[in-house]
């Protein structure tokens, strides 16, 4: 009938176990309010971080013009694209230019360096892209992935 250590009756333990339990599950519920408020602010702010960075379809176009001039010099001197855009640097660039921070073009060369399409994605939507053709020699953005261009050089 006695708690052998505390020489009190046990159903006052009980309820003082109870109480710990309860408090305990009060602490539990906290922490993981806690945790689900701090992953729905984190999701908030990388999904802004990646909109705002992302290239507009201007922004995009403007930093390629000395991308597209260089490669029209490289076919210019040797006849054809470049199989890479890395081909360009130092010669013709000092560096790859991007549309964005932490975007890049993509490069897609023809089998023979006869023609190429390259495209970026666009801010705020993974499915738009604007590209650029070499036969078309316009940009053509669009909302599908990849993107497809009607007058794609390499088909």
């Amino acid at each position: 009938m006695f708690d052998h250590y505390c020489n009190q009756p046990r159903a006052e333990t009980g309820a003082i176990h109870m109480a710990k339990r309860r408090s305990s599950r009060i602490v539990s519920l906290v922490i993981l309010s806690f945790i689900i408020i701090v992953g729905i602010g984190c999701s908030a702010l990388y999904i802004s971080f990646y909109a705002i960075d992302g290239a507009s379809p201007q922004q995009g176009k403007q930093r390629a013009n000395e991308l597209l001039a260089s490669l029209e010099k490289h076919k210019g001197k040797t006849g054809k694209y470049p199989s890479e855009l890395n081909q360009l640097v130092p010669e013709y660039l000092p560096a790859i230019p991007h549309p964005a921070w932490r975007y890049a073009y993509t490069y897609e060369a023809c089998q023979h360096g006869e023609g190429y399409t390259l495209y970026f994605r666009q801010a705020k939507d993974a499915d738009n892209y604007c590209g650029y053709s070499s036969k078309a020699q316009q940009w053509i953005c669009t909302d599908s992935l990849p993107p497809y261009f009607y007058d794609s050089p390499c088909q």
